[in-house]
């Protein structure tokens, strides 16, 4: 069928130069490449690997990775794509901190100019001050994103050393952000989720821009156009922790940002047409030109 494949496999092993020293377990990595489609495709295994020096120790556990990709005319790819690692091992303050496991997997695909994907990220244990081991879990989506505009901002951001000032970076910047903003677009952070000992604290932000004339793009424009909402759960014993060491909290809950149900509080925000309110409630949202 013409595709071409190419397999690394390297035997465990290590290196030290100026007492530093790394290590490595098997590694495996098969790339295939079609010609005919251009599709890139990876799969590979890294039995472990290890940074030692006077200052740092760092270990991982086995890594994973695997995807389909494709290069787009607008120089960034699509496709899928997964990683995952078994552990890390950090020195910190406290003493040495595993954290893990670790996984991030990504879908992306381009219809006309139009860019839509998703990505999902689960990471375990980790350290969180005051909650103890804490996992971590994202699933976001993306639907019709510009692909020209994505496409330049993903350069401008890859050389970043060019620009003189953050400033004259964003100054660079502003067209493509605007023409993406102005086309309209979707970017939904479906599940944000912190599951503590003490129970699991869920959030979800959705955004939806409608499309507008760039030619006449203002940012007053672009925030009339945006919908949003914004919902969090949180057990009581989280509240009750998070008051204990935080007297903001308390403010939240008197001023009825945070609302109890039951065993959890909640809050609902709402962004419509430069109007929002929360728990349904009117808040006071000051926007150039509408004052």
């Amino acid at each position: 069928n013409g595709d071409l494949a190419s397999n690394l496999i390297v035997e465990p092993g290590s290196f030290s130069r100026d007492g530093d020293t790394a290590t490595w377990g098997d590694v495996d990595v098969l790339v295939t490449t079609s010609p005919s489609s251009s599709v890139v495709g990876f799969n590979g295994t890294v039995g472990s690997l290890s940074f030692i020096s006077l200052e740092d120790d760092v270990r991982t556990g086995k890594i994973e990775f695997s995807g389909k990709q494709r290069k787009t005319r607008f120089g960034f790819s699509v496709g899928d794509a997964a990683v995952s690692m078994a552990s890390l091992t950090v020195p910190s303050p406290q003493g040495t901190r595993t954290l893990g496991p670790m996984s991030v997997t990504t879908d992306a695909e381009l219809d006309g100019d139009r860019v839509s994907g998703s990505s999902a990220v689960r990471l375990d244990n980790l350290p969180f001050p005051s909650l103890g081991p804490t996992n971590v879990i994202i699933d976001v989506t993306m639907t019709a994103m510009d692909g020209a505009a994505l496409g330049n901002l993903a350069r401008a951001l890859d050389d970043v050393e060019a620009y003189v000032s953050g400033d004259d970076m964003m100054v660079a910047m502003e067209p493509d952000l605007q023409r993406l903003l102005a086309s309209g677009f979707a970017l939904n952070f479906n599940r944000i989720d912190l599951v503590a000992p003490q129970g699991a604290m869920e959030m979800e932000l959705l955004l939806e821009l409608s499309e507008t004339d760039v030619d006449q793009f203002t940012w007053t424009s672009a925030l009339l156009a945006l919908d949003a909402s914004f919902d969090l759960s949180m057990p009581a014993e989280l509240v009750d922790l998070a008051t204990a060491t935080d007297p903001q909290f308390n403010a939240a809950i008197g001023m009825g940002f945070l609302r109890k149900n039951g065993d959890v509080y909640e809050m609902n925000a709402e962004f419509k047409k430069g109007l929002l309110t929360v728990n349904g409630a009117p808040m006071p949202v000051p926007i150039p030109g509408m004052q």
